[in-house]
């Protein structure tokens, strides 16, 4: 009898045992499952890290008018601009927002490298949850019509000669791109002067090549110059100097007015030692491709929540309401939309480089203040 309760005990709780693995099972995956209400009746904001009115503002202003169409329980969104330094201060807001799918960010121009070059940075991009990318930075270098040169193979290698001088405009002293354009600078023997602390972004450079302020600009431009400054390509004002984008990346197609010029160069074909091609590459990490333009959410979103989301930025990305709106807004300019999942890949190839591009930094940059916190 005692052997029979002890085999019938054993049996209840083999079977005790196998009834909790199947209820926590199931309530494992049910905490994975899109909930088909969960947007209903609720209020999500876009963060957006620039001023209103800039590019990011209009795409953040396009997310909250179509994706709500996208979202079960069709949400409303407002917009919230947290601007300064640089997009810092918007990526630190979402950074520290709730992870409930209720505030995501549009962001324009985070990228990697912000993780060692700007002081202010209290985020760790491997930590967002990217949704998807919505467009990169190919970026062409401009110089004007009446500048010295109008291609760089014909300005490179006169600088040491005494060669007329042209300008350059960049924003910053500290960031990679300053470090990468004095580097080209040297390694090319180019005749640059370059002008600091210059307003970034495409309007501001628009007038300052207009105002002779600079000859020339690293600006990603190409397909909206068109419509933002007709002529200007095709009678001359201001040419394509060279192809700034990385290998794989920047291959450009007729914009509207122009074809693209079939001399002008890439500056990494131009280099001549493999050692400075490979810091010309990890100097453009941040270029490739899905960092300029994208949606993200906080860290700790739960999985089921991003993955309700990206399925709808995905929806909204490829509909032909926004694509429309799209269109009026940027012209022929292309996007370059990349899901969530490619996003994190990227990234941790970017980031897994961090150390060797600081060490580049702290060389080429040795005023500058780095955040080492974010390893």
């Amino acid at each position: 009898m005692n052997r029979l309760n002890s085999r019938l005990l054993s049996l209840i709780g083999v079977s005790l045992m196998m009834l909790m693995a199947s209820a926590t099972a199931r309530q494992a995956q049910g905490a994975t499952e899109p909930d088909p209400q969960y947007f209903k009746g609720k209020t999500m904001r876009v963060i957006v890290n620039y001023e209103p009115g800039s590019s990011a503002d209009l795409f953040g202003r396009l997310i909250a008018k179509h994706l709500p169409g996208y979202l079960a329980g069709q949400p409303r969104i407002v917009v919230v601009n947290r601007s300064g330094a640089s997009g810092t201060v918007g990526a630190n807001y979402l950074y520290s927002a709730r992870g409930d799918g209720l505030t995501i960010g549009m962001f324009s121009a985070l990228y990697p490298s912000n993780q060692i070059t700007m002081p202010d940075v209290q985020f760790n991009m491997l930590k967002f949850r990217p949704l998807a990318s919505i467009q990169g930075r190919n970026q062409l270098w401009f110089i004007r019509g009446t500048a010295p040169y109008d291609r760089i193979q014909k300005a490179a290698g006169r600088g040491a000669a005494g060669g007329a001088k042209f300008t350059f405009a960049e924003e910053a002293l500290c960031g990679v791109n300053p470090v990468r354009d004095k580097l080209t600078k040297e390694w090319l023997d180019l005749p640059m002067d370059i002008k600091h602390g210059l307003p970034g972004g495409r309007k501001a450079a628009m007038q300052q090549l207009e105002r002779g302020d600079i000859d020339s600009v690293q600006q990603s431009m190409w397909y909206t110059l068109p419509k933002d400054r007709p002529g200007w390509l095709k009678d001359g004002f201001l040419k394509v100097f060279a192809n700034a984008a990385p290998p794989g990346e920047g291959e450009f197609q007729n914009n509207g007015e122009i074809d693209f010029p079939g001399d002008v160069k890439r500056v990494y074909d131009l280099l001549k030692s493999e050692e400075q091609k490979r810091q010309y590459l990890l100097l453009s990490l941040d270029e490739l491709g899905p960092f300029h333009r994208a949606i993200y959410a906080p860290p700790g979103t739960p999985e089921n929540v991003v993955q309700m989301l990206r399925k709808g930025v995905w929806e909204m990305l490829h509909g032909k309401a926004f694509m429309a709106d799209v269109e009026r807004l940027r012209g022929d300019d292309p996007l370059d939309i990349r899901t969530g999942e490619k996003m994190e890949g990227v990234l941790r190839t970017a980031l897994g480089k961090v150390q060797e591009l600081e060490s580049i930094m702290r060389k080429h940059a040795p005023s500058c203040t780095f955040n080492a916190n974010l390893k």
